[in-house]
């Protein structure tokens, strides 16, 4: 039986993946996660996202020029001065969900407020704090809450009360970005201006361009699991801090901007980046990837990274609103991954675990260990435009193409034409018998048999229904079923065709796509007419109107788990056979059609075939 390894999407190529994903794959491209936007029109106040936030509760917490925004995955709800009399000022910088459960507030020029058990109250110079415009916020390993302010210095809160640290008490500067704790319980502040400050037993160091940073404008502090602290700056990059030295890397190591506001460690091990300009950058340990303007991301500004319980990560922008990225069930290759051309016909998996994909108009590709080769005219393929794939006994590939039927071994293009004996050079459908036999189904041809090197052609003279051959399947007897344009089925049974079709309740004769079940059923997708179970010579028919997902069916495959999937018009879905046998038998009256959409990481809902596909 052959697997859904793989499966052809209109314009992609999607494979399944085994189980919920969760995580973030680092072993997969940036752009083929799934990605969401919203935006004002879809609730935000504004659509400048400069900190994110998740309390205990599950709410994610966004903050904006315009307030701050509850978020429950559905809804926004905004809280700002107008509704909110407790927050006074709704431009919003900072964020910070504490371990109680609060969130704690920082404004620029209303001071720090804390949200706790529904209640708001706000904390100004008049209770303590350094100064009214708050830029950073951290809570250390013992309670503590730390406020970064601008022009104040650095205000703690503990035991209800603030007391302030500042250039008084050896701080480099009093403009302050960002807060850190490190596993040790030192504290690291980064300045605007000042370069980097290690708090350590309530003595000040600091760390500028003398010691090795390469800017003193400090954006963004984060420890990684290695204990390296790394440090985003407004104009040097990102840089590293391992054994008491600095490493930096900026745009000519790869990093899209050396503006980094946000950095962000997912539970992977990946270090996130946010940049100015040059969008959202993940570092793998070796190499910086990103994502940007010209793979959907609306703005290159990023201001916020955030990783929340679920593993997505979700990336508020300078001005295009709230972006989530997360993995989807299917993991998509297109141009952006390599693919010659988005536009996909036949996938087959070969015994090596190679994928490969003929394209409509660029040749076949081949996916090997997440990287894609391109195989041309240029390399001897008889055309670029790729119908079908087979794959031999003797480890060769036969391809069906516009130009004739090739074959693919050791490297090296064979191809075969009307001069070899094909009946014409449209070839839509390959089987391999069982016998060793090629079957090719052909565009006006008819169907065509290759076997020690000669071919012989079965047209209407010999009974076949239709000289247009779309699919070919054969059964655990031997039986050959040939799918044709516009003829219906026709059965090739000891060297004799016979035919189904809406004469014998066939639902239509416009057959897209055939798979022959190990339990004896013939499965039939067709061209609107939905799909088809031919068992012990009865027709049973699943349209839209009985629950199947859609009416065209371009491919059938079964899983190992008594499922039919089936590539549509609208998309992918799947069937329970114990839905679609019940049914049949009259056990129940409706079935239940599983789809998969963008959010499941397929980029397009709109399927495409007509030729023979998955193998």
């Amino acid at each position: 039986m052959k697997s859904i390894r793989s499966i052809a999407a209109c314009f992609a190529l999607a494979s399944l993946c085994h189980g919920e994903a969760l995580a973030l794959d680092p072993a997969k491209a940036l752009t083929q996660f799934t990605h969401s936007a919203w935006q004002m029109e879809d609730g935000l106040p504004q659509n400048s996202i400069r900190s994110i936030a998740q309390t205990t509760d599950g709410y994610l917490w966004l903050a904006t020029q315009a307030g701050i925004v509850r978020f429950d995955g559905v809804r926004f709800t905004v809280f700002n001065t107008a509704n909110t009399p407790a927050l006074t000022n709704s431009n919003i910088p900072v964020l910070l969900a504490a371990r109680d459960g609060s969130l704690w507030i920082g404004t620029y020029g209303g001071g720090v407020t804390r949200l706790k058990d529904g209640t708001f109250t706000t904390y100004t110079t008049r209770d303590g704090l350094a100064h009214d415009v708050v830029f950073a916020l951290c809570e250390d390993s013992k309670g503590n809450l730390w406020v970064g302010t601008h022009g104040g210095g650095l205000s703690r809160w503990r035991d209800g009360r603030f007391t302030t640290l500042s250039t008084r008490n050896g701080l480099s500067n009093d403009f302050v970005r960002a807060i850190h704790e490190d596993r040790q319980g030192d504290l690291w502040i980064g300045t605007d201006g000042g370069g980097l400050n290690r708090l350590s037993a309530g003595q000040f160091t600091v760390f500028k361009k003398p010691q090795g940073l390469p800017s003193d404008i400090i954006l963004s502090i984060h420890e990684d699991r290695h204990g390296s602290l790394r440090v985003g700056t407004f104009d040097g990059g990102l840089s590293r801090r391992r054994d008491g030295r600095f490493t930096t890397y900026a745009v000519k190591d790869g990093l899209p901007s050396n503006a980094v506001y946000a950095l962000c460690e997912d539970r992977d091990g990946s270090l996130w980046a946010g940049t100015h300009g040059g969008g959202l950058s993940r570092w793998d340990g070796e190499r910086f990837t990103s994502l940007t303007t010209e793979y959907g991301l609306a703005d290159a500004g990023v201001r916020a990274i955030y990783e929340d319980r679920e593993r997505s990560l979700w990336i508020g922008t300078a001005g295009s609103g709230l972006h989530r990225i997360k993995d989807g069930k299917f993991t998509t290759f297109t141009t952006a991954e390599g693919l010659s051309s988005n536009l996909v016909y036949p996938v087959y998996e070969d015994r090596a675990g190679d994928v490969w994909i003929g394209t409509e108009d660029r040749g076949l590709n081949r996916l090997r260990g997440g990287r894609v080769s391109a195989y041309t005219t240029k390399q001897g393929l008889a055309s670029d435009h790729v119908w079908s794939i087979e794959g031999g006994h003797d480890g060769s590939l036969w391809l069906g193409t516009g130009g004739g039927l090739s074959r693919l071994k050791d490297g090296r293009f064979t191809n075969f034409t009307t001069r070899e004996g094909l009946s014409t050079n449209m070839v839509w459908a390959v089987h391999e018998g069982r016998d060793g036999s090629l079957w090719i189904g052909t565009f006006g041809g008819g169907l065509n048999r290759l076997k020690d090197g000669h071919f012989d052609v079965y047209t209407s003279k010999d009974g076949l229904p239709d000289t247009s051959v779309r699919a070919i399947a054969e059964d655990a007897a031997g039986t050959l079923w040939i799918g044709t344009n516009s003829g219906g089925v026709a059965r090739l049974s000891q060297g004799r065709f016979t035919t189904i079709s809406t004469k014998d309740g066939l639902s239509s004769n416009v057959v897209r796509s055939l798979y022959a079940d190990p339990d004896g059923s013939v499965w039939i997708g067709t061209l609107g007419g939905g799909l088809n179970r031919l068992k012990n010579g009865r027709t049973t028919v699943y349209m839209t109107r009985d629950g199947l997902f859609d009416d065209v069916i371009w491919l059938i495959l079964e899983d190992g788990q008594s499922h039919l999937w089936m590539s549509s018009s609208r998309g992918i879905f799947r069937v329970s056979k114990q839905d679609l046998n019940d049914f049949a038998d009259g056990r129940i009256k409706s079935i239940a059609s599983v789809a998969y959409g963008k959010a499941d990481g397929v980029k397009s809902s709109q399927g495409v075939g007509g030729s023979q596909s998955v193998g």
